[in-house]
């Protein structure tokens, strides 16, 4: 699996143009992450930041469809 498919495994949607930015903008890449006991790899550490990012656009979706 590249970067790109991961990320586009997040949000499977955005072109690969998108994807490229959300891997260099919102991600540690391409510097090596930080990594401990929960998150061993680069990898592991990039698809929880993935992760939270997805989080974070739900949430703000919703806040800003409700109002």
């Amino acid at each position: 699996m590249t970067w790109l498919e991961l990320v586009k495994h997040y949000f499977p949607d955005v072109t690969d143009e998108v994807a490229d930015g959300i891997l260099w903008e919102y991600t540690g890449f391409p510097a090596f992450w930080i990594t401990n006991k929960w998150y061993p790899t680069p990898v592991s550490r990039c698809r929880k930041q993935l992760r939270q990012l997805k989080y974070r656009l739900i949430r703000k979706a919703r806040e800003v469809t409700n109002g």
